[in-house]
């Protein structure tokens, strides 16, 4: 990245500081920061500011049911202290559970009625390719378990939990970093927003087909559900490869598996009816992923 100098006085000269830069590091007019020559390289730190960003949230005993979304947004939103308010011991051991859902969060303060969050370890924004990655990773490995699992028969759900945990930690931190970082291209910010939102509806479903499993899957089924998996591998190299081949595969092979669900329903057991559905559910979720592919593939003329 390149800078003019600006004569400024009779000897000083002036550059610009980058937009997104300053924006990172919430820096304005009249803020300080530290200048170091090393040789030919003028090292600029930002230095951490005063103030922190903070926020105060009420989990209500009556309203439990908002309390993952409550917090998801404050952590999402980029506040660094949040204030949780409650209404009963009782709610601890349900607000200590979605506090892990929050990457680099950790309870600093804990007194009658009160929790402070503070960030302490979160991610650098750096990180979020990786960790954008190792979401997809997360529901490939879900695949695997139920898949193995429908086949062996030897079912155990709490590991399927474990994923979902795992997957919504990380969620939270790439959709914090996409809501505050500010990237340049926006039709990547927003397909990738929306990318993270099924990929947490997918791992909520893949589960609830684990819970439906049967000790002996027919092999109607367990192709269903294989060509599922194999599905969610083609939509993965296309998110990450971005070639326009396997978008289009994308797009035939969607269509072809929404006309598949009513055949395979009548040709499965009374049984694993219920089954086939949520299999269906889960691949009609799948082909979400076509439109904030394609506009993520969208390239801006200059």
């Amino acid at each position: 990245m390149k800078r003019r100098l600006i004569k400024q006085g009779a000897e000083a000269l002036t550059l610009t500081l980058p937009k997104e830069w300053t924006k990172l590091y919430h820096l304005k007019s009249g803020d300080e920061v530290d200048v170091n020559p090393e040789g030919a390289m003028l090292i600029i730190h930002a230095q951490p500011s005063a103030h922190k960003q903070k926020t105060k949230v009420h989990l209500s005993e009556e309203n439990r049911n908002h309390h993952r979304l409550l917090l998801a947004q404050a952590y999402r939103s980029g506040f660094e202290e949040i204030e949780i308010r409650y209404d009963q011991d009782s709610q601890l051991p349900h607000i200590y559970v979605l506090v892990e859902e929050l990457l680099g969060m950790e309870i600093t303060v804990q007194k009658e009625e009160l929790l402070l969050l503070q960030s302490v370890a979160v991610p650098d924004y750096r990180q979020y390719d990786t960790l954008f990655r190792r979401i997809f990773h997360i529901i490939d490995t879900g695949f695997s378990y139920l898949l193995a699992d429908a086949q062996s028969g030897e079912l155990d759900s709490t590991k399927m939990e474990v994923l979902q945990k795992n997957l919504l930690r990380n969620s939270n931190f790439c959709t914090r970093v996409l809501y505050n970082y500010p990237f340049e291209n926006k039709n990547k910010v927003f397909a990738e927003q929306v990318m993270l939102k099924i990929a947490d509806y997918v791992m909520s479903e893949l589960r609830q087909i684990y819970s439906l499993l049967p000790k002996k899957i027919s092999p109607k089924s367990m192709n269903y559900l294989s060509d599922s998996k194999v599905f969610f591998s083609l939509i993965t190299d296309a998110i990450f490869k971005e070639d326009e081949q396997l978008l289009n595969q994308v797009l035939i092979q969607k269509h072809a598996f929404l006309e598949r669900k009513n055949k395979t329903i009548l040709e499965v057991n009374k049984q694993e009816y219920l089954l086939v559905q949520e299999i269906g559910i889960l691949l009609r979720l799948l082909t979400l992923f076509a439109g904030p592919i394609t506009s993520s593939s969208l390239k801006r003329e200059k």
